[in-house]
């Protein structure tokens, strides 16, 4: 009997027909948005939680400070950040930062950095993909560990539902990074301990970095100009 039921063929599987999306469909779209302080907004505008960010500048202008600044915010107000600082690492540079930002205000756990081990990019993907591996995470910088535009790509298929923040060099710009610029929903450029910022949710109010080293970079200019 068994054999006689088996010889039947099985009723093909429907599967459910793929179709565009129509005015309607994006009009009912719906995005998480994140909460922010005011002046934070004013900066990024309404962000969703799973915004793509491109920070560029040159040295010692402010990028990492502003991005301890960035993800202090984040990690207070919005949820777990995961920072991979390959350029810096444990270096004493990076804790002076740490500390002037006063990053031990963080809620315990909302915050952490990448060991040495993550220093190239299979070792860090396969660490993001582990459970509570965070909302946020962050690449400082996309020059040192040499992150290629494919690489890039992974990182924003896989977690879509997360926020992925990159630093960059910007003299010359990688090639990676002058396309994923163009991917990147935000995109800010510290110059002279300024954020000077474009951004797909609105908002773009400059950010003070460091407004005591900017002005003393200011008044270095006037008398060298004169």
């Amino acid at each position: 009997m068994s054999k006689q039921l088996s010889a039947f063929p099985k009723p093909p599987v429907k599967t459910p027909k793929k179709r565009n999306f129509s005015i309607n469909d994006i009009k009912e779209w719906k995005f998480n948005r994140v909460s922010m302080p005011d002046e934070w907004v004013a900066h990024l505008g309404n962000i969703t939680e799973n915004f793509r960010m491109l920070i560029e500048g040159k040295p010692g202008h402010g990028k990492t400070e502003y991005l301890m600044q960035l993800t202090k915010m984040l990690a207070t107000h919005y949820g777990k950040v995961s920072l991979n600082n390959v350029e810096q690492g444990r270096s004493a540079s990076l804790k002076e930062s740490f500390l002037r930002n006063q990053m031990d205000e963080i809620p315990v756990g909302k915050w952490m950095m990448a060991d040495p081990s993550q220093r190239t990019f299979d070792p860090w993907f396969n660490r993001l993909k582990r459970p509570n591996s965070g909302r946020v995470i962050a690449l400082d910088s996309l020059d040192y560990m040499k992150l290629t535009l494919d690489e890039y790509k992974k990182l924003h298929e896989k977690f879509k539902k997360k926020s992925l923040i990159i630093v960059a060099w910007n003299d010359p710009m990688d090639v990676n990074a002058r396309k994923i610029r163009y991917m990147a929903d935000i995109k800010v450029e510290v110059v002279d301990f300024k954020a000077k910022i474009r951004s797909r949710f609105g908002g773009n109010k400059t950010w003070d970095v460091w407004p005591t080293r900017a002005k003393d970079i200011k008044a270095d200019q006037l008398v060298l100009n004169n």
